[in-house]
């Protein structure tokens, strides 16, 4: 689940140097040659913490992920003993994929060779440059006790882990906080015709996966392709959305057998009795963090593709096991918003927006 970089020898020296050194207000990090590794320590300004931010500005880029250990006081920290300092993970929304996952999945070892119990409490994980140079937003976290900080508490390795990925589910789900995009923009992100958010990033996809969406998108559209199954894949050498598999006639009992339990994926389907083609995202619990990471990043650009292939999503789903894709959950979602009389009175099917995580089977 980590990345496999360790602290260097010179990062070890510097921090031991931060410590003892009560005037060192920040110490920035990154990740260079395998390693971590750090930048020059910057000084109190005007002995205030408020008037320090300003110095970390050459730090905090739009699109270049950094730590950053900071001492929030002239008397925190000092000495080399056991007073809590706060490390900040800056990783803003418009860098490109890989970086934000090497430097989401190193931060535990990080923290964990530096000293775990030097930062207790306060650890941060921040993707805007206001969050960490505005001086009101450190107040207003003060104010109501570190929200947002990714504290240790009683949480595992892998738990912690997993928040990094749950926060990039639910910036993609609901658009960003604040209006930002998960993937780096190549061009503005905008609103679709029904209004629903874009992203300027399209995802690469190769030629077998585009005709084989091309192929349901005409099969919709001549109200054909009832039980159409196209899944797609990434290419994590190459970042690229491949083919994994296309079927016809799925009916809704199988759809669960053809979608993978040890991997992720990404499933359209063109749901038999009706006229939806269901967006199915699968993200089980045993792929690599970046595997997670990756899929969850990229889900909207998928379907935006998908669209220009002529594939319009009508429901999505997002799942964590295949079975939970079960008949009686997909006959719920993709009923018509009329009830059956509107379906009897031939009535086009209207779906909810955005992701539903199915019920498990036999709940209710």
């Amino acid at each position: 689940m980590q990345s496999g970089i360790t602290a260097s020898t010179e990062l070890h020296d510097a921090f031991t140097t931060f410590l003892s050194d009560p005037a060192l207000f920040a110490l920035p990090i990154t990740i260079t040659s395998e390693s971590l590794a750090p930048l020059p320590a910057l000084a109190f300004k005007n002995d205030s913490f408020e008037s320090s931010l300003s110095n970390l500005e050459p730090h905090v880029e739009p699109k270049t992920p950094k730590y950053i250990i900071l001492r929030r006081s002239l008397e925190e920290g000092a000495g080399g003993d056991a007073a809590a300092l706060t490390m900040v993970t800056y990783v803003p929304s418009d860098a490109p994929v890989r970086a934000k996952t090497l430097f989401a999945s190193t931060r535990t070892t990080l923290i964990r060779e530096l000293g775990r119990e030097r930062f207790e409490g306060r650890n941060l994980f921040l993707t805007e440059r206001t969050e960490v140079l505005d001086p009101q937003e450190w107040k207003d976290r003060d104010r109501d006790g570190d929200v947002g900080a990714e504290k240790e508490g009683p949480y595992t390795k892998e738990e912690k882990e997993l928040r990094g990925v749950r926060r990039a589910e639910d910036e993609e789900r609901y658009g960003g906080t604040k209006g930002r995009a998960i993937m780096g923009n190549s061009g503005g992100g905008g609103a679709s015709g029904n209004g629903e958010k874009t992203l300027g990033f399209k995802a690469k996809m190769d030629d077998p996966a585009k005709q084989a969406l091309a192929e349901m998108g005409r099969a919709v559209q001549t109200e054909g392709g009832k039980g159409m199954l196209v899944q797609l894949s990434i290419d994590l050498a190459t970042e690229m959305l491949i083919l994994s598999s296309s079927s016809t006639d799925v009916s809704a009992a199988d759809l669960a057998s053809k979608i993978p339990a040890d991997s992720p994926s990404y499933t359209f389907y063109h749901y038999p009795s009706s006229t939806s083609v269901i967006f199915i995202y699968c993200c089980p619990a045993s792929p690599t963090i970046r595997e997670r990471m990756l899929y969850a990043s990229s889900r909207a650009s998928v379907v935006h593709v998908a669209r220009d292939e002529g594939v319009e999503v009508t429901k999505r789903i997002e799942i964590g096991s295949p079975d939970e894709v079960v008949e009686e959950r997909l006959n719920e979602e993709t009923a018509p918003s009329g009830g059956a009389a509107a379906a009897e009175d031939g009535g086009s099917v209207a779906v909810k927006p955005g992701f539903a995580r199915p019920r498990r089977p036999g709940k209710r």
